[in-house]
């Protein structure tokens, strides 16, 4: 169930500052350094010493610290569908909703006191986690339990974002509510009276990733999501997410993925 955990990591690893997504593991990240700020799908939420991030399975996120050496943070990765498989087995329903809710927050504005405790948790998880005994396997799922409640209880608005961040959130929402339509750096730029350059800069400096690139990340995103859930031709999910034509839809998912989009349909179709 657990993929990997960290505490106190203060080092960069090969996906910080880069746009991606998983396919089947979830995180809970816990920030203990302050400064930049963190993308997940379409809004920018600043990095704090008392923020938790929630990503789900193909959520699109990077952080952005301002200083990489100096960002620490504890993180917990799980593997979904067994994660879910389980708790499906309890069989309880406000488990299930519980769950659920706390993978749509995305961001949590903590207490200094709750934030104790969860790196508390988070440290008795990394060391169960690490010695790797039958033994310990029981308490350390019963502390990852503990901190799923305790970020549940934690579920409060997050701060107001600062003007620069809203700013972004505002682009980011204004793609993201339109990627099947011809998106391009003149018409946003123009949509929004901002010069093409001072575009460029504040985005790549909030996501790590170009205006186009996010775009096109977005809408393979998108076009995984039905590859998995539907029968639509594989020319109708392109034209769907908006890609220019159907071969640079496959070239570009086959470069991205490593996979055809029916390779990847034959993989993955019906997961969640």
């Amino acid at each position: 169930m657990i993929e990997n955990c960290f505490y106190h990591e203060n080092n960069v690893d090969a996906l910080s500052n880069r746009l991606h997504t998983h396919e089947n593991e979830c995180e809970i990240i816990q920030t203990l350094s302050e400064g930049g700020c963190f993308i997940i799908n379409s809004k920018a939420y600043p990095i704090t010493k008392n923020s938790l991030f929630i990503i789900n399975a193909l959520d699109i996120h990077c952080s952005n610290p301002e200083n990489s050496s100096k960002y620490i943070r504890n993180k917990l990765i799980i593997n979904k569908r067994l994660f879910y498989d389980m708790v499906s087995s309890f069989r309880i329903k406000q488990l299930n909703d519980m769950l659920l809710d706390l993978f749509n927050t995305k961001h949590l504005i903590i207490s200094e006191h709750s934030a104790k405790i969860i790196d508390e948790l988070f440290a008795d998880i990394f060391n169960g986690y690490k010695s790797n005994t039958e033994r310990n396997a029981f308490n350390t799922y019963a502390k990852v339990f503990s901190l799923f409640q305790k970020c549940v209880d934690s579920l409060i608005s997050p701060e107001a974002h600062s003007a620069y961040q809203y700013y972004i959130n505002t682009i980011l929402e204004y793609i993201d509510e339109r990627l099947n339509e011809d998106l391009t750096l003149d018409g946003i730029s123009s949509i929004f009276h901002i010069n093409k350059s001072y575009l460029c800069r504040i985005f790549k400096k909030s996501t790590n990733s170009t205006l186009m690139e996010y775009i096109k990340l977005q809408r393979l995103v998108n076009a995984k999501k039905l590859l998995r859930s539907s029968e639509k031709y594989v020319t109708d999910i392109a034209m769907q997410c908006g890609f220019s034509s159907s071969s640079y839809f496959s070239n570009a998912f086959k470069i991205a993925e490593g996979l055809s989009p029916s390779e990847y349909r034959a993989n993955y179709k019906n997961t969640k």
